[in-house]
């Protein structure tokens, strides 16, 4: 009887540790794949910022939106980028 106890018991623990560490895992790949998409779309959105600017020849706006996150954010929204 206490040698089956100890197995259930044991057995019981490594599932839930397996669980636990699986959960872990999939939990930081879906994270990972997260940020990853979403650096990927924003390049695409800067992309096309950069395009737009390039065709109406603003590159003075280009420039100094490199360096200058409100106003980049206002150019993209200008274009309806975001």
């Amino acid at each position: 009887e206490g040698l089956r106890q100890g197995r259930d018991e044991g057995l019981r623990q490594g599932r839930d540790e397996g669980l636990r560490q699986g959960r872990d895992e999939g939990l930081r790949q879906g994270r990972d794949e997260g940020l990853r998409q979403g650096r990927d779309e924003g390049q695409e959105v800067v992309n096309r910022l950069i395009t737009c600017l390039l065709q109406d020849g603003r590159l003075d706006e280009l420039r100094q939106s490199s360096v200058d996150p409100a106003l980049q954010t206002d150019l993209l929204k200008e274009y309806h980028l975001i």
